[in-house]
């Protein structure tokens, strides 16, 4: 499989957009909703982990924009 800067952008923008839909409505989260966010953000923190990683690889280093894209961009 190629690697594409695009896609693992994609994906990474993907789960903190659900992330920040999720959080507008966390006040109003029973038990197990709160279970499910939690699996979504444990989720997005390992993608970090594998963006970070691919990210090195194809730009062989860590620059300010993609420490800046890792933050998450809940208000």
């Amino acid at each position: 499989m190629k690697l594409s800067k695009d896609n693992v952008e994609l994906g990474l923008t993907s789960l903190s957009t659900l992330i920040d839909i999720f959080s507008k409505f966390e006040d109003e989260f029973d038990e197990i909703a709160h279970k499910g966010f939690f699996l979504v953000y444990e989720l997005y923190s390992h993608y970090k982990l594998i963006y970070t990683a691919n990210m090195e690889r194809l730009e062989s280093a860590l620059t300010p924009a993609i420490t800046k894209k890792l933050a998450p961009s809940i208000k």
